[in-house]
This record gives structure tokens, C-alpha cells and sequence, in this order.
């Protein structure tokens, strides 16, 4: 037995439809024809002034295939006022140094790159390798990149709603004091969504992602906190897990975008579009 991901291709309608929403949001026309249509778009890797120009049937493809286009989204990342603009800088000699702001200085062998974009892609590798390894007979690999993918998870989730605070902590900072001082983290979403964003706390408790996002959190207080003396773990539960991160953390990160009227960006699909998983038998 082992894990296996099930791959589900998007209908080219609600693909073109996806695709259309996110033009609109950065002021692009809606397409004519999809299959000869054209974009320019601001790409990863590139200048800030750069732009390429893209066939709508490739964006098409890549949200077919993925749920989502990283190509398109970027697009949103580099214009969103609470993670944007993505940023990252590697350097690799020992008289060269990169530094930031909030991330200080660093020399020789050095990276930079933005905290959300950095746990969502170990969150993903995480995963990847809990699946890969799922078929070992001892299950340790398993079990150990699971156990960091729910970790991940959880403080992706923490760090975001710290990232709504530092927004927002000038105009609202009595707000933004009364989230940071409180520990619990379903008590932080909810002050997030009653007091930061100032909607029903229904919004966020009675969406469908609360329940998978408990889930994950309560795994992650097992782990962070553990009272037992053994630890186990099963590919059922695996599986289970690993498809409620898709909707605890993917699911949960749009819902709090939507508190705000923001649009997803590019890390959250790419955790919200991830195939589900399944136990196979041979």
C-alpha cells in the first residue's frame, strides 16, 4: 500500500472563467478568443518593467492541468498590498551579501525570499516527500515529512494573520494589539474577521474550511504540546490530513483574503489546487 495523488483537470469553462476574473483584477479586458488571444504579463525572474507576451491557451493549459496559473497570479502578487511585492535574492560567494529590511543581513552562501512564499513551498515539499516515501516498508520517512507538513501548516496560517496586523497597525492599531496579544490561534482568526476586517465571525467558523482547519490544528497541538507517550501514525490518516491542509490551510488563507475583498494570490492556489490524496492498494 501506498499514497497516490488524483489529478483532477479543471473544465476548460471554469478554467477560461478563473483566468478572466484575474485579468479583469489587473485591469486587462476580458479575452475575445481564447484559442489566438494574447496577454503581456510581468514574470517571475524578470525586471519590474519587463513583460512577455503569453497566449491565453497557455494560461488555459496551466490552469486546466493545476487549478491555477503561477504565470497569471503573479501578476496579484506583485500588486497586493499585504504580501506583495514578492521579493527573493540568492547570493553565493564570500565577498557578496544581500540583506532586507526585516530579514537583516547576510553574506556568503545567502538567501532571502518572502516568509509566506518560503513556508508554503516547504509545506508543499512536505508533503511531495510524505507521499513519495509512502512506500517504505518502516513508513518513518512518512511519517516525519508529515509531521513537518502540518507543523508548516500551522505557521503559515499564524504568519498571514500577522501579516494582516502589520498592515493594518497604524489605522487600527488597538485592533491589531488585542490579535497579537492572544494566543489561541481560533481566537486570533475570529478577532481577525469581527474587529481587523469588521465582518460576522460566521464568515470564517461556519465556512467550510474551519473544520479541516481544526484538524490540522489540533494535530499540530499534539505535536507542539505532546502528553503521550507513543506516537503513531497510519497512511489513512496520512491521506486524511494531508487533503485537509488542501482545505484547513488553502481554503482557510482565501476565506481571509475574502474578509478584506482581496483576490487569492499564487501560494494560496497552489496549496488550495493541490491534487487530493488517496491510499492505493497496489
Amino acid at each position: 500500500m501506498r499514497l497516490e495523488e488524483v489529478t483532477v483537470i479543471t473544465p476548460r469553462t471554469e478554467a477560461e472563467h478563473r483566468i478572466v476574473s484575474v485579468l479583469e483584477r489587473i485591469g486587462i479586458p476580458s479575452p475575445s478568443n481564447f484559442d489566438s488571444g494574447t496577454v503581456q504579463l510581468r514574470l517571475p525572474g524578470r525586471a519590474a518593467s519587463e513583460t512577455d507576451t503569453l497566449s491565453l491557451s497557455t494560461l488555459r493549459n496551466d490552469v486546466e492541468a493545476m487549478g491555477y496559473s503561477h504565470r497569471l497570479l503573479y501578476e496579484l502578487d506583485i500588486r497586493d498590498p499585504i504580501f506583495g511585492p514578492t521579493v527573493g535574492m540568492a547570493v553565493s560567494g564570500a565577498t557578496l551579501s544581500i540583506s532586507s529590511p526585516s530579514a537583516g543581513s547576510h553574506s556568503g552562501v545567502a538567501r532571502i525570499f518572502t516568509m509566506h512564499g518560503e513556508l508554503a513551498s516547504d509545506l508543499m515539499y512536505f508533503r511531495t516527500r510524505a507521499i513519495t516515501e509512502s512506500s517504505a516498508s518502516d513508513f518513518e520517512l512518512t511519517a516525519r515529512y508529515y509531521r513537518s507538513a502540518i507543523l508548516a501548516s500551522v505557521t503559515l496560517i499564524d504568519f498571514c494573520i500577522n501579516a494582516y496586523c502589520t498592515h493594518f497597525e497604524r489605522s487600527k492599531p488597538m485592533e491589531c494589539a488585542a490579535i497579537r496579544r492572544e494566543r489561541k490561534m481560533t481566537e486570533r482568526l475570529r478577532l481577525l474577521a469581527s474587529r481587523l476586517a469588521g465582518k460576522n465571525v460566521k464568515t470564517l467558523v461556519k465556512s467550510a474550511a474551519w473544520g479541516p482547519f481544526n484538524d490540522i490544528r489540533n494535530a499540530r497541538n499534539a505535536l507542539v504540546h505532546p502528553t503521550a507517550a507513543d506516537l503513531g501514525v497510519s497512511l489513512d490518516l496520512v491521506a486524511r490530513r494531508l487533503n485537509n491542509i488542501r482545505h484547513g490551510v488553502g481554503e482557510l488563507l482565501l476565506e481571509m483574503r475574502g474578509l478584506f475583498g482581496l483576490p487569492t494570490l499564487s501560494f494560496i492556489e497552489r496549496i488550495r489546487c493541490a491534487p487530493r490524496v488517496r491510499v492505493a492498494t497496489t
